[in-house]
This record gives C-alpha cells, sequence and structure tokens, in this order.
C-alpha cells in the first residue's frame, strides 16, 4: 500500500468488481457519452467484465480511499497488458518484442477531485509498469484528462483507428 497525502491506493481483487464497475459507469456519464438510461446496462456488463478479467490477471487496477476510512473507495484506475511484435520507435529505429499496457478505467468521485489523486494513480500505474518490463503505455483522454496525461509525458497519435463489428 502506498499513501499520498491523506490519501492510500491498493491493488483491486475481484472482491472489488462491483466498486470497478460503478467507476466505469460514472466516468462515462461524467464524460457525457453514455446515456443515463443506460447506466444500469453498463453497470451490469462493467461487473460481468471486472470479475472475469481481475481474477485471470486481464485487469489490473488500483484503488484509493482516505487513509482514515480504507473502505471508502474515492477514485481508481487500471490497464491491461499484452505482449508486442517489434514496432518502430519515434526516431526510426526498432522498439523490441515487450509488453504493451493500456490504461483505462481512471475516474475520480466528484467530491475528491483536483487533489491529485488521478496523477496518484497514474504514477502508480507508470511505476508498475516499469517494474513489469513494459515498454508502451496507451490510453484514450477525455478532454478534460488530456492536460494531465500531457504533463505526465504522454503524446496524442494521429494514425489510431477503430471499427466497431
Amino acid at each position: 500500500m502506498i499513501i499520498y497525502d491523506n490519501y492510500q491506493i491498493r491493488r483491486a481483487t475481484v472482491a472489488d468488481a462491483e466498486i470497478l464497475a460503478h467507476q466505469r459507469t460514472e466516468m462515462w456519464l461524467a464524460m457525457k457519452v453514455l446515456a443515463p438510461e443506460s447506466a444500469e446496462s453498463m453497470t451490469q456488463e462493467s461487473l460481468i467484465y471486472f470479475r472475469e478479467a481481475v481474477s485471470i490477471g486481464e485487469y489490473i487496477g488500483w484503488l484509493v480511499s482516505p487513509k482514515d476510512e480504507p473502505q471508502t473507495i474515492v477514485a481508481g484506475g487500471g490497464l491491461s497488458i499484452k505482449l508486442s511484435p517489434p514496432m518502430f520507435s519515434q526516431n526510426g529505429f526498432t522498439q523490441p518484442v515487450g509488453y504493451a499496457a493500456h490504461v483505462f478505467n481512471v475516474f475520480v468521485e466528484p467530491t475528491h477531485r483536483k487533489q491529485g489523486l488521478a496523477r496518484f494513480i497514474m504514477e502508480t500505474i507508470k511505476t508498475f509498469c516499469q517494474n513489469a518490463n513494459v515498454k508502451t503505455i496507451t490510453l484514450n483522454a477525455s478532454i478534460e484528462g488530456r492536460p494531465l496525461y500531457e504533463s505526465l509525458g504522454y503524446k496524442v497519435v494521429d494514425n489510431f483507428m477503430r471499427l466497431r463489428l
């Protein structure tokens, strides 16, 4: 467990699936991309995902609570890791085979925002990735989150595309 100011952070477990699902729903609602009438469906689908993903190590997450109230979760975030094929680096040279992480589900409850908790989560994730020999970290940033991620060294990539099936 790591302490930051008046908060502590710990790894999420399968027993935390409900709070992870809650945070995922609240994150999308706060970004105004999820219709409120779909919130319950998002929570239920997220619950299915987190129960499975955490149990098999597909999702590695962290939860933040006040030091004096460890049962009260006020923020969280996590990632998934996969083995990545060799790529080119920004200078045009070969980046060897390594692990790549994708960060998602970073959320801070409204009453605890502007206290550095998202940065605390992201620094925890970066340290974990460095120790796990992760070579690249990606994420999708909201408009509100972009300044934080840029201050941590993340760069916008222009060639990202998606196909929904």
